[in-house]
């Protein structure tokens, strides 16, 4: 088993979500084939951490806003469960200071 550590640029995120998901989803898709197993922001950098499976990587990865960084529990658990019921299953959280971002996975 290997693992890997992705480092994205908040800044890269806030200007370009879409990016900065499909560097995750490479990430993923190279072999050995990874999943995302957590992040979490350290200074300026959202840090994901990726580990070997057995699984190859069939959807892709979405960075999606939450809402803003001081958000409350329930609209955090609305917002998921909404998101899950649209397809996407959440990986994980971090925040810019101002906005609360969330990674998910969507199946092909």
């Amino acid at each position: 088993m290997r693992n890997r550590i992705l480092h994205l640029a908040l800044a890269d995120v806030i200007v370009d979500p879409a990016a900065a998901a499909a560097r995750v989803t490479a990430a993923c898709r190279r072999q050995p084939p990874l999943r995302v197993t957590g992040l979490c922001r350290v200074g300026e950098t959202m840090v994901v951490a990726l580990e070997e499976t057995d699984a190859a990587v069939a959807g892709g990865h979405v960075l999606a806003p939450l809402g803003e960084a001081t958000m409350t529990l329930e609209e955090a658990t609305g917002l998921i469960t909404a998101r899950f019921h649209a397809g996407f299953s959440f990986l994980g959280a971090c925040d810019d200071g101002r906005t609360r971002w969330g990674l998910f996975a969507r199946e092909a």
